[in-house]
């Protein structure tokens, strides 16, 4: 990967000859223009954006949310370059190119989606725009070309899908926090992130209730990666279903890379032979867990959220993981309500990010029962949080 200030110097010199040449309406080699350019002086306007033959020429305002009109078909090169107070673009269906640094140096763009109308992606397009964290190449997109997203330094994510047939070595410079690309298996774009050493994530796998976009996505490919939660069946996850307390032991027990147990009758529905015999067994045994004052364990009882993170805590602290850290209950709405036995793990937990306020909001919904979307989702980041 080319240097920063090498990639970020060709990026000023590129928009400073195609800003010069608009002006005298000269046209570059260099710049490989796809469409004319106009001067400015003939642009129609229409609101804060001077627009020319149905090509956006130039964005003249300065909010930070903006929507395209749908009388554009093409933005034009250096339309929104330099524009920082810039966060979020709506862009219609209509729209069908995105020109030479269209977007070039709007470094608090965190918000934009490409509609699959959208066939060209000019070079320097996104380039030096560090409030991208993640973007979706479109449908009718089949070339990346130089330094489309350059410098994008906090660009964590891409899907690139089967229509993309070649990219750029340079359509990435600069983006040091890229780790991965998700597409369709067998397809250029898996060859692509295999060269560069990114990691590939099929979004067809691994369910068909599972879709790329879901808020627990990520979360489920992780662990069935991981191979720490399989599906309802060979098809489905069913994300919403809740997790009972067998599920989550067992998943536990393969978290722990399924130690050799004998089994022991410690709770009368356990029976021995089951899927979660030797978890529960394990899980007892080693003080991670208990069953209730009735002498059962509860199998089928749905698990809480104040339930998952103590067996968390518990785990954390039987394979010798610092759990000193602590969040102060009083920060949320629901706090005085989680039970005595779970408060040092409910504490311990919200500090270190493995469990968080519902819907974003300070409740913590102890009682709740967790869906395996969110069992997954907090697997995944005690995983992620230790390193494991």
């Amino acid at each position: 990967m080319k240097n920063f200030n090498i990639v970020k110097r060709s990026l000023a010199v590129f928009v400073s000859m195609v800003m010069a040449c608009s002006v005298t309406a000269i046209s570059v080699t260099a710049a490989e223009p796809s469409q004319t350019q106009f001067p400015v002086a003939y642009a129609e306007q229409q609101g804060d954006f001077q627009i020319e033959n149905g090509v956006l020429v130039k964005y003249t305002g300065s909010g930070g949310e903006v929507i395209i009109p749908d009388t554009v078909n093409s933005i034009g090169d250096y339309a929104f370059s330099h524009c920082k107070e810039l966060t979020s673009v709506v862009i219609p269906e209509t729209v069908t190119r995105i020109g030479n640094a269209a977007f070039y140096y709007c470094t608090n763009l965190t918000n934009i989606v490409l509609p699959d109308s959208i066939t060209e992606l000019g070079k320097f397009a996104f380039g030096m725009c560090y409030g991208l964290s993640n973007i979706t190449i479109p449908k009718g997109v089949t070339t990346i070309h130089n330094w489309t997203f350059a410098c994008c330094e906090n660009l964590q994510s891409v899907v690139i899908l089967p229509n993309v047939s070649k990219i750029s070595q340079s359509a990435f410079d600069g983006c040091t926090k890229l780790t991965t690309v998700y597409g369709l298996s067998g397809t250029y774009p898996e060859t692509f992130a295999n060269e560069n050493k990114y990691q590939f994530i099929d979004i067809n796998e691994p369910f068909t209730d599972v879709a790329y976009g879901d808020w627990f996505y990520d979360a489920v490919v992780f662990v069935y990666k991981q191979e720490l939660m399989t599906g309802t069946t060979p098809t489905t996850f069913d994300p919403a279903v809740p997790m009972n307390r067998a599920q989550f032991a067992t998943v536990l027990y393969r978290l722990a890379g399924e130690p050799e147990v004998e089994y022991t009758p410690n709770f009368p529905d356990v029976p021995d032979g089951w899927f979660y015999s030797d978890a529960i067994t394990w899980a007892t045994e080693n003080g991670i867990i208990t069953g209730y004052d009735d002498g059962n364990f509860g199998t089928q009882v749905n698990i809480t959220r104040e339930q998952i993170v103590t067996l968390l805590y518990r785990y954390a602290n039987y394979v010798g993981l610092d759990t000193s850290q602590r969040a102060s209950l009083d920060e949320y709405v629901d706090g005085s309500s989680v039970s005595s036995f779970a408060k040092d793990a409910m504490e311990w937990a919200l500090a270190v990010g493995i469990i968080q306020g519902q819907n974003n909001q300070g409740i913590i919904d102890p009682q709740g029962e967790a869906g395996r979307a969110a069992g997954a989702t907090i697997f995944m980041r005690f995983m992620e949080r230790y390193q494991m």
